[in-house]
């Protein structure tokens, strides 16, 4: 579900993520900005979601997210929606970690013995798993990377990824199914060394 601030945008245009924020940043076109973000808005949220498991945070972080390809364009490699899956997926650990240490320090300062509700067994371990998953996309080079966010987290089709990319299909088809960045994810999610 995307986050209701997303919900309001529409995009009109069809023009690719970089063009478009080329023309964000020469021509203040606004319009341009707001189709980007509707191309990416639901990818960002639902990764802000599955790391900060709060509606709330998901949506602060997603909105965070667009201000730093707002300002800093010259720093996006090849691929928008692989750059905004790093940066959310870095402001949504940071937004954890903030809350946790305010969470602790409030509690530390009430000296209250309030139990929180551990969680079971299975959604601990299906939490590391997705934690995991987010943190080994992210290590993996430009040339995996974006294909696997454009593809699995976006939905995309190889063809559109490899018009967008600058490359053949069978590149993206190779990069979408090659076993390394599948291991490196699954060593990645299960703890072992990659």
């Amino acid at each position: 579900l995307p986050c209701p601030f997303f919900q309001r945008l529409r995009s009109d245009t069809m023009l690719t993520d970089l063009q478009l924020l080329s023309r964000y940043h020469l021509q203040g076109d606004a319009t341009a900005f707001r189709d980007l973000v509707q191309a990416h808005a639901g990818m960002v949220f639902a990764t802000a979601r599955r790391i900060t498991r709060d509606e709330a945070m998901a949506e602060d972080v997603a909105q965070e997210t667009f201000f730093q390809p707002a300002r800093q364009s010259r720093h996006i490699p090849q691929s928008v929606a692989a750059w905004v899956h790093s940066v959310a997926w870095g402001r949504a650990c940071h937004a954890v970690r903030d809350d946790a240490t305010r969470r602790r320090i409030e509690a530390e300062a009430s000296a209250s013995d309030a139990a929180v509700r551990e969680p079971t067994e299975h959604e601990a371990t299906w939490a590391e798993v997705e934690t995991a998953l987010d943190e080994a996309i992210d290590e993996l080079p430009d040339n995996l990377r974006a294909p696997l966010v454009m593809h699995f987290l976006q939905g995309r089709a190889q063809r559109d990824i490899a018009g967008q990319l600058g490359v053949s299909q069978s590149t993206v088809s190779w990069a979408t199914s090659a076993p390394e960045p599948i291991i490196t994810i699954t060593r990645s999610a299960s703890g072992a060394p990659t």
